[in-house]
């Protein structure tokens, strides 16, 4: 996956991306995952991200970190008790 430029195209409105964000004029950069609707917000806290410069979509998740893999064992776990 390679990093797209905010000025080449955004992602859709929504979608969990990593972002990176200048901090610090051109000294410092953090990357975080975060997304874009009328402004970048960081998924984690839901604050503004100013001066966000590239975006990439996220990897897909390892084969052991399924989705609902954590809600199917605690499932199995009720059902045990």
């Amino acid at each position: 996956m390679e990093w797209i430029s905010v000025n080449e195209r955004l992602p859709d409105e929504f979608e969990s991306v990593l972002a990176c964000a200048r901090l610090d004029g051109d000294t410092k950069y953090s990357v975080g995952e975060a997304f874009w609707s009328r402004g970048w917000s960081s998924v984690r806290t839901y604050d503004a991200l100013d001066d966000v410069t590239h975006w990439m979509p996220l990897p897909p998740l390892p084969d052991v970190l399924q989705p609902n893999q954590f809600t199917e064992q605690q499932n199995v776990q009720k059902e045990q008790l």
